[in-house]
């Protein structure tokens, strides 16, 4: 009889087990809850009233998702309710795999007029049975709360908040949730859009250059600005190389002429950059190309590696000298 109960406790504590780590969802995740997907998603009061509403808001401010037409928001109408604790609760994910560096963000707007009301993100490795701020000083993270939470209003337009789960990775479920305490109801609460668990990412991209003129052996060097876009979830800034070619035509090939590397910085999403160039001896009047190739020692590793590359027109005078006669 003793065997058998303990056989029945075991397949019991199986099941359980196997349950509960099936439920957990394995990055990467994003949701726009457009579709009104809320798998996973919980809401709940701790104290006072749950007025979590996946909708299209129809607020003063909060009036408009990040992404047509539905966002969760305190109340679609009207303010937040008072003296109350709301929670937002997302799924468990399972955050075993420490190969990718991942990024936990989300868009929203935040309104009260008390600063006794609080907005914060905090994280579960207990399925819930205690949460703590998602806050750590070693992770990498863009308009991100501090130790009591998001501070002040944000209205206006979206703000997007990222911050690095690496601290985190390696723990089989960890469970989010946004939490909004409110004393006094003067305000349109928290909006929450557009969430995402996701692996950091990096590129870089080339853009075409505008034609270089007024070219000619007398004026052998020249600036030349280039255009980039700098994508990552982060403002962190990023050191590598670049290379320059001139070419009489936009393919790179075994017959350019190497006109120098050029290192660069950046902590920007778009930039122009500044340099001066060489033009090589002996060109012929006419139509020629600098190349120019970024990070080309492949210092990041970037989510698209084939749009590094892209070219500036040159435009080269002819300058013809008559011949001088002393009558």
């Amino acid at each position: 009889m003793f065997k058998k109960l303990l056989r029945f406790v075991f397949l019991c504590i199986l099941i359980f087990l196997s349950d509960n780590l099936a439920s957990q969802i394995l990055p990467p995740y994003q949701n726009n809850f457009d579709s009104f997907d809320s798998t996973g998603w919980s809401h709940y009061a701790i104290t006072g009233t749950d007025d979590w509403t996946l909708t299209a808001p129809a607020k003063t401010y909060f009036n408009s998702s990040t992404s047509f037409p539905n966002a969760w928001v305190t109340n679609k109408t009207g303010n937040f309710n008072g003296n109350s604790n709301r929670v937002l609760q997302t799924p468990c994910f399972d955050l075993t795999d420490t190969t990718q560096k991942l990024v936990f963000s989300f868009y929203h707007k935040t309104h009260t007029n008390n600063s006794g009301n609080t907005f914060i993100v905090e994280y579960s490795l207990n399925n819930g049975a205690t949460w703590s701020v998602l806050a750590n000083s070693a992770s990498p993270s863009t308009m991100w709360q501090s130790a009591t939470g998001f501070s002040g209003n944000f209205y206006t337009s979206f703000l997007k908040s990222t911050f690095g789960l690496r601290f985190l990775q390696g723990n089989p479920s960890v469970c989010f949730r946004f939490r909004f305490n409110s004393t006094t109801a003067n305000g349109e609460g928290w909006l929450i859009d557009n969430f995402g668990i996701e692996s950091e990412y990096y590129n870089v991209k080339a853009l075409k250059g505008d034609t270089i003129r007024n070219l000619n052996h007398y004026f052998t060097q020249f600036p030349i600005k280039l255009k980039f876009q700098f994508d990552n979830q982060f403002t962190s800034s990023f050191n590598f190389s670049n290379n320059f070619y001139f070419s009489h035509d936009s393919i790179k090939d075994s017959g350019d002429i190497f006109l120098g590397n050029k290192p660069l910085n950046i902590n920007g999403t778009n930039a122009n950059w500044t340099n001066t160039l060489t033009l090589p001896a002996g060109q012929n009047a006419g139509y020629h190309y600098v190349l120019y190739d970024f990070d080309a020692g492949n210092v990041l590793n970037e989510a698209n590696e084939s749009d590094n590359f892209n070219f500036t027109v040159l435009k080269i005078d002819s300058i013809y000298v008559s011949n001088y006669v002393d009558n």
